[in-house]
């Protein structure tokens, strides 16, 4: 049966799709939110060691090295090189060997969260490829993956208080709140999701007729044609865009904290609604752009690969010009805050440009699509903290070196979007596996509500 809209629709809300894509939503809440925690609570951490220290010069600094490359790469020489220069290799007892036991032990359970939780997007993204029809791709997409985003808002909120709290210590307890809830959630998408409409024992028999003449069809047992995948440029600009937006948001999501609390002097409280503001911002333009974009496409006023490349462009453009206003805002929190929160707002444009372009050029391959990309973004999870620490080891301090960190990280966010621009595609790939070689953007687009 050809893809295309049909002479009726079915409504987006309620419906069983719209729950696929608002479980989908609380998941990536909680899969971010587990990510943030650790870059508040951080800053208290190394303030307040689990362990008791015999001397106070003892405890690792907010503002050490360490502490900004917790969630980066380096090794327990790092963590102990600070000490050395302060005579302590030789005052070392049994609490500071348990502390540093202590750090190297989050390092590999990070790693571990980290493994695990990296086959959360692509499998969601394939899961997206069957049930979402060619008009909705950038509302539901957006929808559901910007859960992140929303992640970053509570979790930052809600750890900046936990922290200081007295009871349970304050920082352990987000750590135990987030993963309780984590389990819970399990047993809510194992009962409600199913990998594709055809499964669902429940959905209403028109809303599986709506998504089965609107969604490419799937060809089954079509392998992936990694040559031709190895050498689309569509591939390698969504690649490009795709690190550059991810190499801003770690670095503001791990860094951005301790920005605050060492160059702008916020206690942990402040820190975390300060940190949390320019992704509560992000959500709302994410979710107002990919409803502009999906009608600007059902009403054909732009094809697909047009809206992609202009949302692409804003997305990565508008965020490196106002990190670079933030290296200027000196001690002047408020136009700090304010500068970072307008980078990421128009950076929920990109949430309707590569975030979602997978599923332009191969739905029956959108979930590994994604998962090569966000391989290879992720890397910047450590690269981001890497090149803060490099820049700021001297003294984390020091605006001067912060500002140089945020004009690297414009620098890698606009040459991902610019190359972005150049060359991506919101058509339906040749080697996609679909049966039918069709752009959405080509198709009649007169529906009717049911």
């Amino acid at each position: 049966m050809g893809v295309g809209t049909t002479n009726k629709t079915y409504p987006k809300w309620p419906s069983t799709r719209f729950t696929l894509a608002l479980l989908g939503w609380l998941g990536f809440v909680l899969v971010y939110a587990m990510r943030v925690n650790l870059s508040i609570a951080i800053v208290r951490m190394v303030q307040e060691p689990p362990f008791p220290v015999a001397s106070k010069q003892a405890s690792l600094k907010a503002d050490s090295p360490p502490a900004q490359l917790s969630e980066g790469t380096r090794s327990l020489t790092d963590v102990v090189a600070p000490t050395e220069k302060e005579g302590l290799i030789n005052k070392w007892n049994r609490g500071f060997l348990l502390w540093i036991g202590f750090v190297v032990l989050c390092r590999y359970v990070r790693f571990l969260m980290g493994l695990f939780e990296a086959v959360t997007f692509p499998a969601f993204t394939a899961m997206l490829g069957r049930w979402v029809p060619v008009f909705e791709k950038s509302m539901f997409a957006a929808l559901a993956l910007s859960g992140g985003t929303f992640g970053n808002v509570v979790c930052q909120v809600a750890m900046g208080h936990i922290c200081s709290l007295e009871f349970m210590g304050g920082w352990p307890l987000g750590f135990y709140l987030i993963g309780g809830l984590g389990m819970v959630f399990v047993l809510y998408w194992n009962k409600y999701v199913f990998s594709t409409p055809q499964e669902h024992p429940r959905i209403d028999p028109l809303e599986l007729e709506f998504i089965k003449r609107n969604t490419q069809p799937v060809i089954a047992k079509s392998s992936l044609p990694w040559r031709s995948v190895v050498t689309s440029v569509p591939m390698w600009a969504i690649l490009a865009a795709h690190f550059g937006n991810t190499f801003v948001q770690y670095g503001l999501m791990t860094c951005l904290p301790q920005y605050l609390s060492h160059v702008l002097h916020f206690d942990i409280s402040q820190n975390g609604e300060l940190c949390a503001l320019p992704w509560a911002f992000c959500f709302v333009v994410t979710q107002l752009v990919s409803y502009v974009t999906d009608r600007m496409r059902e009403s054909k006023l732009v094809t697909t690969t047009q809206i992609r490349r202009i949302n692409g462009l804003i997305g990565a453009i508008m965020p490196a010009f106002f990190l670079v206003l933030t290296g200027y805002s000196g001690c002047n929190y408020i136009m700090a805050v304010v500068c970072v929160t307008l980078a990421m707002s128009f950076a929920g444009f990109l949430a309707s440009a590569y975030n979602c372009n997978h599923l332009d050029l191969s739905p029956q391959h959108a979930g590994t699509l994604f998962g090569i990309t966000n391989t290879v973004a992720t890397m910047s999870g450590f690269l981001a903290p890497t090149l803060a620490s490099s820049f700021t080891a001297s003294n984390p301090r020091d605006r001067v070196l912060w500002q140089k960190f945020f004009y690297a990280s414009a620098a890698i966010d606009a040459c991902g979007g610019i190359f972005y621009f150049l060359f991506a595609s919101g058509e339906l790939q040749n080697w996609s596996g679909s049966s039918l070689n069709l752009s959405p953007s080509r198709k009649a687009s007169s529906v009717e509500k049911i």
